[in-house]
């Protein structure tokens, strides 16, 4: 079953944000939990066809592993993108 896109922002933005899913996994504090779990969220948003926001604590491998589409937060916070200062 081939699903109809979806259009974010359609009315309101150069170049509306479009996908196929509604529902797909937010960010969340990755570090809170196993390695395993995360590697299996990731393995079933590609089963699901869904994107993984990878939250503020960048990417691990159990991010990649499941090898779904990604969506990187980039944040400021204490293990979010910034440089050594």
């Amino acid at each position: 079953i081939k699903s109809r896109p979806i259009y974010f922002g359609a009315r309101h933005a150069r170049q509306p944000y479009e996908t196929t899913s509604f529902f797909n996994i937010s960010a969340m504090s990755y570090g809170a939990l196993s390695g395993p779990a995360i590697e299996a969220l990731s393995r079933g948003a590609k089963r699901a066809g869904i994107w993984l926001n990878t939250g503020e604590g960048s990417v691990s491998p159990f991010h990649t592993h499941g090898n779904c589409d990604l969506v990187f937060q980039m944040g400021t916070a204490k293990y979010g993108l910034r440089n050594a200062d």
